[in-house]
């Protein structure tokens, strides 16, 4: 029990730690929305049967900073072990170089398509095109690699989960 408490841990009930009861609360209202992306990554990866129009390249979460885009994340992950996930950091994809951030989008969707069924999983997705910190270049310049490379999942097991904080912050394009 000590030992516990030293790493800020207690027992409760059933032998659940505090910090997996706090885990837990962090997601209680999410359930809807967590079975609706669930449902729609089935749909998507032809678990069930549909029309092949009806598959999705991608599912965008927006909201404040605080509501619950990654938590809601996170548990769809939970939820659909069959699925593999990647996690795209989008700050590791950026680079100085001249065609390096546009050959590393490749290369994640390139491994992407040899994990199926996959989801990228892109927080923040308004870092990716966001021109004051990238410069207008190079924002755009990714901005198109990252539509082309969604396009081209088309009939394919690779969808994009992105998050970011309103549409408004992506360009048109990605909105589509």
């Amino acid at each position: 029990m000590e030992d516990e408490k030293a790493n800020g841990r207690s027992e409760k009930e059933g032998g659940k730690t505090e910090s997996a009861s706090r885990k837990k609360m962090q997601i209680v209202g999410f359930e809807k929305e967590v079975q609706e992306i669930s449902s729609l990554i089935a749909i998507s990866f032809g678990r069930e049967v549909v029309q092949e129009d009806l598959r999705l390249k991608g599912v965008v979460l927006y909201g404040p900073a605080g509501c619950g885009k990654t938590s809601i994340v996170k548990r769809v992950q939970e939820v659909n072990p069959e699925v593999v996930f990647i996690e795209v950091r989008l700050k590791n994809i950026v680079s100085k170089y001249q065609g390096e951030s546009e050959q590393k989008l490749r290369e994640i969707f390139q491994e992407a398509q040899t994990m199926q069924p996959c989801v990228l999983v892109m927080d923040d997705l308004q870092d990716l095109v966001d021109e004051k910190a990238l410069g207008g270049q190079t924002a755009l310049s990714l901005a198109r690699s990252l539509e082309q490379e969604v396009d081209a999942m088309e009939g394919s097991q690779v969808m994009v989960l992105a998050c970011c904080p309103t549409l408004d912050s992506l360009p048109a394009s990605l909105r589509k």
